[in-house]
């Protein structure tokens, strides 16, 4: 598929440790939620989601949960 037809996966070549980050971030957990699911750090929630944001291209201005929120696109084909 191309343009607004292409998942985020495919777009951003996300793998799915990736795919699942977003999914949960879209779905409105926050870092602290995240902490409990991932059973880990809360900065390694924060490297996690700094790493995802570089993937998608976004500059440190945009805010990654705002951006999947708002993201029009189908999280996995």
């Amino acid at each position: 598929l191309v343009g607004s037809e292409m998942c985020i996966r495919d777009r951003y070549r996300l793998k799915e440790s990736n795919l699942l980050l977003a999914a949960f971030i879209k779905l409105g957990f926050s870092s602290e939620e995240l902490v409990i699911l991932f059973d880990s750090e809360l900065e390694a929630v924060r490297k996690r989601k700094q790493r995802l944001k570089n993937k998608l291209g976004l500059d440190n201005k945009v805010n990654l949960d705002v951006f999947l929120a708002y993201y029009p696109r189908k999280m996995s084909c």
